[in-house]
């Protein structure tokens, strides 16, 4: 990060020597770092493009990681079949099927956070010592594992209709 272009006293008040800043100079924009930093973000995002690219790709990529993930525990629950059927036939509950079907999809999302923070540590320390370092505020992580749960939890819906349907008397064919 750049050093501001001024720098106050420690008795000084930043939000005072900026408002005096701005009356004895009227003409001139007169920024803290904070506020250059926020308008900074807020004219890319809205003048640029790369706020509604960002987005449009962000919702692009959850729409198709839900899509693969309920494509893979749908291959698995078909090949898992006669054993949701088994599993039913011994006793199991409808929820305990659904407890299986959700533990893995908790399997599948913690791997996959686990695989794209290690890749997303290595971007960041990638690029800490460069010109444009990448920047993650501590709130986002957090966020990011959060729908990566949800959004594997929404793609097993589909497995867990089919296993559901899974007949304890096919067992016995």
């Amino acid at each position: 990060m750049r050093p501001p272009l001024l720098r106050f006293k420690l008795e000084t008040d930043p939000d005072e020597a900026i408002a005096q800043l701005r009356a004895a100079m009227p003409e001139c924009s007169v920024y803290s770092n904070a506020e250059l930093s926020r308008l900074t973000r807020l004219y890319y995002f809205t003048n640029t493009g790369i706020g509604g690219s960002f987005g449009f790709s962000t919702a692009i990529a959850v729409m198709i990681g839900i899509v693969i993930i309920s494509l893979t525990m749908y291959a698995s629950v078909l090949g898992r079949y006669r054993d949701f059927a088994v599993l039913r036939a011994l006793g199991g509950r409808r929820r305990d099927v659904a407890a299986v079907v959700f533990s893995q999809a908790l399997m599948i999302a913690g791997v996959g956070v686990f695989i794209g923070f290690a890749l997303l540590a290595a971007l960041l320390n990638a690029t800490r010592g460069s010109a444009i370092p990448s920047y993650m505020p501590s709130y986002v992580p957090p966020l990011l594992a959060g729908s990566a749960i949800v959004a594997s939890l929404l793609g097993s819906l589909v497995a867990l209709r089919q296993a559901l349907k899974a007949e304890p008397a096919s067992v016995f064919h």
